[in-house]
């Protein structure tokens, strides 16, 4: 179908040009495959930031006038490129991304979106006319405009740098056992790589929310009971789960099983918790024992109200965990007393250590903590791209109210 040049500006040709660029993103996946994010590497990402920022301003600077680049810095555009990148990501959210045994998906690259052609296509235009956009909006640059730019700028900034500096980011799993020294961690193809910097583990420290009381099925599978079903269990609590009124006579959180004999050891390495409860059905007590979900050494107990229905005490989920570590690296730190925890990541020779997993089987007496390392060296240029995002949105609002300010002052 051909397009007059006429038809091109509008908001219907913009649109056709927008469904044209996935079309043609589609035929480049399936006859080259991936898209080869990992040639863009250092520095060849970074000559590509420069190409994409000066032929962005040659565009605007030199030929301006002209009708194609008048339309790339249109709303029209500025619509297809959105609802050309909209719709992308929205394949993202319809199909779950990674291995998939469906050909069809792993052929159009609908399980792995971020990979394929259509993706870096749509992100290409997008940013093409989200920065001619922006350059429009630099004469006068006064006003509504500098906020504009700097809002828009940022936006662009932030979206390039992200992209561009994917193919440098490293996310690595470095698993340490207790007292072991570690330099190296393996990525996602399970290849060694060596790290700035050691870590030895000393210490793995782990807390928990009080357990929940179920009643199962003997399948394993929770009944849909009114009440107290799934509460917290401590000392001297009592709960009515169904038709079924419990009360917890004595709640232990360091659990020691010696034969039919429980008692409290606490900062002692194997123990787990345990609740001992008495059962009551219409007033009468049907039952009484100690419930436990049991760990690597002591086997679950649990009460059994019916051959369908099992009264346990479901794991307890954790509360906190992390480690405490010595941190070596190569610029010059030994033995540097460090904590690693959940929302509490330390940096190091330009590498960020999260806190990721441990033995969830041996849950506090785990011998090993995993963590994950990330380095990601375009983060910065993506944060001054948001933080120009922020400032510019907050100058445009703050303008917008100095200017009603002023209309009603004038009216009065």
């Amino acid at each position: 179908m051909k397009i007059k040049k006429a038809e091109i500006t509008s908001l219907k040709g913009s649109l056709i040009v927008g469904i044209s660029i996935f079309i043609i993103g589609l035929i480049l996946q399936l006859i080259f495959g991936q898209f080869p994010y990992t040639k863009l590497k250092f520095p060849v990402n970074l000559y590509v930031f420069a190409e994409v920022f000066f032929i962005t301003l040659a565009l605007w600077f030199l030929f301006k006038r002209k009708t194609f680049v008048k339309w790339l810095s249109s709303a029209n555009a500025a619509l297809a490129s959105i609802a050309l990148f909209t719709f992308v990501v929205a394949i993202i959210a319809i199909f779950p991304q990674g291995s998939t045994e469906n050909k069809i998906i792993q052929f159009l690259g609908f399980n792995s979106v971020i990979y394929t052609w259509y993706y870096a296509l749509a992100v290409a235009f997008f940013i093409l006319v989200l920065g001619l956009s922006t350059l429009r909006r630099i004469t006068p640059f006064r006003g509504r405009n500098i906020p504009f730019f700097i809002n828009h700028f940022g936006l662009w900034l932030a979206m390039t740098t992200a992209l561009l500096g994917f193919a440098d980011k490293q996310q690595l799993t470095m698993p340490v056992h207790t007292g072991q020294l570690v330099w190296f961690a393996e990525n996602s193809s399970k290849e060694i790589i060596e790290l700035p910097f050691a870590i030895k583990l000393e210490k793995f420290v782990t807390e928990y929310h009080p357990p929940k009381m179920a009643i199962l099925n003997n399948k394993g599978e929770a009944y849909k009971i009114k009440g107290d079903q799934f509460a917290e269990v401590t000392e001297n609590k009592k709960l009515q789960i169904g038709s079924y009124n419990i009360v917890i006579d004595h709640y232990y959180h360091d659990a020691f099983f010696i034969g039919d004999s429980v008692i409290n050891r606490p900062n002692t390495a194997g123990t787990t918790v345990a609740a001992h409860a008495s059962v009551f059905n219409n007033n009468t007590k049907i039952a009484e024992d100690w419930l436990s979900p049991g760990n690597h050494m002591f086997p679950g107990k649990y009460i059994f109200l019916h051959p369908d229905s099992i009264l346990v005490l479901l794991d307890p989920e954790p509360s906190y965990y992390g480690s405490e570590i010595l941190l070596y690296t190569e610029s010059g730190i030994e033995d540097k007393a460090e904590t690693i925890s959940v929302n509490k990541p330390l940096s190091a020779e330009g590498w960020t250590i999260y806190q990721h997993s441990f033995d969830y089987q041996y849950g506090k007496d785990s011998p090993y903590s995993v963590f994950s390392v990330v380095r990601d060296p375009w983060l910065p240029y993506v944060y001054s791209g948001i933080f120009l995002m922020m400032v510019g949105a907050c100058w445009l609002i703050f303008a917008k109210v100095i200017t009603k300010k002023t209309s009603k002052t004038k009216q009065l």
